[in-house]
């Protein structure tokens, strides 16, 4: 018996809905309130989380292939309350954290 695909973003949406959830007010408010997200892809991880700020949200995942790294950062750069660099030179990890006063975008 072949068992059921298993969906690797489902903790990830489950998460993004709620800052949904949260955000259904204006992008400032959201803003203003510590839940809009920045969204990016590097190949080196712990340098562009220095880069940032070491934010203490820090999210990541990897990615086997640009397309499928380009998808997943246009997926997260469509959803409210998130920005980003889109089209950043590397694309093995995919990242996102709330952007704060003491994060650098």
């Amino acid at each position: 018996m072949r068992r059921p695909a298993r969906n690797h973003w489902a903790p990830v949406d489950d998460y993004l809905g709620l800052l949904i959830e949260r955000c259904d007010r204006s992008l400032s408010a959201c803003y203003q309130e510590g839940h809009m997200k920045y969204v990016g892809l590097t190949n080196d991880p712990e340098t562009r989380k220095a880069e940032h700020g070491d934010p203490s949200d820090w999210w990541q995942t990897s990615f086997n292939t640009e397309a499928e790294a380009r998808v997943w950062e246009k997926d997260m750069l469509s959803k409210p309350g998130h920005k980003g660099g889109g089209g950043g030179a590397g694309w093995r990890y995919g990242y996102i954290y709330t952007i704060t006063s003491t994060t650098r975008e």
